[in-house]
């Protein structure tokens, strides 16, 4: 399958430790996901998920994957 979609972790200005998980989505290769967590007690926690309608990683889409890699599968 195309290239793999980033994951962004970062400690906000209130400290806090979070996450932006990029994922393909399993059904829909070809859409992206945006699955967010944030550390609460030391631990990272799920904090919602997002399917999102495009995906740009420095100015270029990313989500785009051909007919080949949507039928072949993980």
């Amino acid at each position: 399958m195309s290239s793999e979609l980033p994951t962004i972790e970062f400690i906000g200005a209130d400290g806090v430790r979070r996450e932006l998980d990029f994922q393909r989505s399993p059904h829909a290769p070809w859409r992206a996901l945006l699955v967010e967590r944030e550390e609460t007690d030391g631990e990272m926690r799920h904090v919602g998920t997002e399917q999102l309608r495009e995906l740009h990683v420095d100015g270029e889409p990313v989500t785009a994957v051909t007919l080949v890699d949507g039928f072949e599968g993980p």
